[in-house]
């Protein structure tokens, strides 16, 4: 983020969303707690950070992000049990929820919570067959950031992808559980948030095509065709705009079936030749007809770098002692605890630190 100060980007941010500070970081901390952090006085963990920015609509990928060694223990956790999911590994990850650091919550309580109902409510859904526990468990784990939502609309609330992706797991799992109309109702209130909310064509990519996808066949019962038919194109349209393929031949198919009891509205050449295309490079590769993206899942190409490593490693390249680095900034044992792990430094010392270190990394 070269010289910009995180506290000066979600001031501007928010600034320019015009968000009040108490609806961005409502479920999330205190309005008090969020002030510091806009006032540069601490700075948020790597998983309230990554939050915070999704609620202003802007996906985090490509975030340069430095870890203390508790959160970059807790990343690893966390990336082994999103493996298992990917892998449908639904033992692994069973056992990877019975670790003791699964429910250590030391970095983000509320985060770290909501992150561990969701991944119980798959193991529920998925190797117990207990859908009634896989939704009560979402419905805890939305409750956390996103409190008596049902009373609301989602305009009310500064709702974050990793939340949006909650709730399409409990979409599916309502339908799944023969609930269809009240995911109708949430997928057509995601579906217009996205929209409204989401400037960021990063970010929505990761939301809409999937409600679009989980909703398009409850329209399709309505006999509500031409709005199917809408929404789809749209999902289409923003999958081909980012060079995204998860989805993306289902979607086209479920156009072209609306589309073709529209014709008089409908352009489908187009779509037909993309179809067909794309099922002929799947062909050629052997890959599965419909390339899925599992909403249970959120990539992100994040640089992680770990606060300790980063501070020893620049003061051994510059070839200075603690003293010399800690002088007019902190005390020497100061800085011998920050490289043994056993505290982090505030955050005026950490931009003198690397200042001084001749690091453009900031946060």
């Amino acid at each position: 983020m070269n010289e910009r100060k995180i506290n000066e980007l979600l001031y501007l941010l928010r600034i320019d969303k015009k968000v009040k500070q108490k609806k961005l970081c409502w479920g999330l901390c205190s309005q008090g707690t969020y002030c510091r952090y806009e006032y540069g006085e601490r700075m948020p963990d790597s998983l309230l950070l990554n939050a915070i920015m999704q609620r202003m609509g802007k996906s985090t990928d490509k975030l340069t992000t430095i870890l203390s060694i508790g959160e970059y223990r807790y990343y690893l956790w966390k990336r082994n049990a999103l493996a298992a999911v990917s892998q449908e590994d639904m033992d692994e990850l069973d056992r990877l929820l019975k670790e003791p650091i699964a429910s250590k919550l030391t970095i983000n309580k509320v985060l770290q919570k909501q992150f561990l109902y969701r991944m119980q409510a798959l193991v529920a859904y998925y190797k117990d067959a207990d859908i009634s526990r896989g939704i009560s468990l979402l419905e805890k784990a939305i409750d956390l950031t996103i409190p008596n939502m049902q009373y609301h609309s989602l305009d009310w609330f500064q709702i974050s992808i990793d939340e949006m992706h909650i709730m399409l797991e409990l979409a599916n799992f309502r339908i799944k559980g023969n609930r269809s109309e009240e995911s109708k109702t949430m997928l057509l209130q995601i579906v217009e948030y996205t929209e409204k909310n989401y400037d960021d064509y990063e970010a929505k990519v990761k939301v809409l095509p999937r409600a679009v996808k989980l909703l398009y066949p409850l329209l399709m019962e309505e006999e509500k065709y031409e709005e199917a038919m809408k929404l789809c194109k749209k999902a289409v349209d923003l999958l081909l705009w980012q060079g995204v393929l998860y989805d993306l031949a289902e979607l086209l198919a479920g156009y072209l079936q609306s589309a073709s009891l529209n014709p008089e509205i409908a352009d489908t050449v187009k779509y037909e030749r993309q179809l067909q295309a794309l099922l002929e490079v799947y062909e050629e590769y052997g890959a599965d007809l419909y390339l899925q993206e599992d909403t249970r899942l959120m990539y992100q190409d994040q640089e992680l770098y770990l606060v300790d490593e980063m501070i020893l490693r620049y003061r051994i390249r510059m070839g200075i002692s603690q003293e010399e680095l800690s002088e007019d900034i902190c005390t020497p044992e100061t800085i011998s605890r920050i490289e043994s792990c056993r505290r982090g430094p505030n955050p005026n010392n950490f931009i003198a630190l690397m200042r001084k270190l001749g690091t453009e990394h900031d946060y």
